[in-house]
């Protein structure tokens, strides 16, 4: 088997928390934590769970915008904590990330055509028109699109800017952190219908953050669910949303709106708050919220093994 192009194993991030007069660091927050992911060639990833969960943290730290406490981060076989800084800079072009707001990841300042150049000057590359237009055009905006500013652009146009600056490098690799939950309806279906496109005409990978299922259960390859900062389950999404074997997933599809019932689901949606990551529950830190709770699930963290008929199909729960 070939190697990745993007692999963590045991990735885990962690932000201070600071008080006092001198806002000195009297705990920390685990928001990732032990996270093992792995995407091939021309897949897309699916990355799900409730707010707060730590899904825009692990993608920020797969692109580099979060520095990971422990484990390891691996970019087409190359570990990037090996790397010179050189090294480290230059494979960044090869994964790049889309912003979940497109008007607060733009600058307001700046004409989309300075916009789209940046990524050039700050990697010492030579940028010109042609370019910039080619760039345009891949994202479906016209050429007159580059000399406005991105208050003059509709919500779905600067998410574009935001798609074609994230190609600007021609990366492999795109981190999607929710990019369809600040548009419109109307706009989301043209947006992905765009991202679908992009993915055959060159060949890219996504890690597609989201907390709309059925859009990731029709984009996705490969779906993992991530509960207070850990995944519970990943598994083919095929397999994963026909037939979830974790609590917490079965929870999840349970809470989503179907009109004509597909899978015969008696499973209750969720009930009660996520406790606090600044406190997490011993053990299983679902299971505060889990019906199924068992006294071993309150004493040790279960880890991901294999429960399915598969290798692919891993889950975190004592009782699978």
């Amino acid at each position: 088997m070939s190697a990745p192009l993007l692999q963590a194993e045991g990735l885990s991030v962690a932000f201070p928390v600071r008080g006092g007069v001198l806002r000195r660091e009297v705990a920390r927050v685990r928001a990732v934590e032990r996270v093992d992911i792995w995407l091939g060639a021309g897949e897309v990833l699916g990355i799900v769970g409730e707010s707060g969960c730590g899904k825009t943290t692990l993608g920020r730290a797969l692109v580099g915008l979060v520095a990971p406490d422990a484990g390891t981060l691996r970019v087409e076989g190359r570990d990037v904590a090996t790397l010179s800084r050189d090294e480290r800079r230059a494979l960044t072009r090869d994964v790049q990330m889309v912003f979940q707001d497109p008007l607060a990841s733009l600058n307001p300042r700046q004409r989309i055509r300075r916009i789209l150049a940046l990524p050039f000057l700050a990697h010492g590359l030579a940028v010109d028109e042609a370019r910039l237009r080619e760039l345009a055009g891949l994202v479906g905006l016209a050429p007159e699109h580059l000399d406005r500013w991105p208050h003059e652009l509709s919500g779905g146009q600067r998410q574009r800017v935001g798609i074609a600056r994230a190609l600007a490098l021609q990366p492999k690799v795109l981190v999607l952190d929710e990019p369809l939950s600040a548009l419109d309806v109307a706009i989301q279906s043209q947006v992905l219908n765009l991202l679908v496109d992009l993915q055959e005409r060159l060949g890219l990978s996504y890690v597609f953050i989201s907390h709309d299922l059925s859009v990731v259960e029709w984009l996705s390859d490969t779906v993992a669910v991530m509960y207070l900062g850990r995944i519970v389950e990943t598994a083919p999404a095929e397999a994963l949303f026909a037939s979830p074997r974790h609590p917490y997933t079965q929870a999840l599809l349970a809470a989503v709106p179907d009109p004509v019932p597909r899978r015969g689901r008696t499973t209750r949606p969720l009930e009660g708050d996520v406790p606090s990551p600044r406190a997490l529950p011993a053990g299983c830190a679902f299971h505060t919220r889990c019906p199924l709770a068992q006294p071993r699930c309150r004493e040790s963290v279960p880890e991901l093994r294999r429960v399915g008929d598969t290798d692919l199909h891993l889950g975190a729960c004592h009782l699978l």
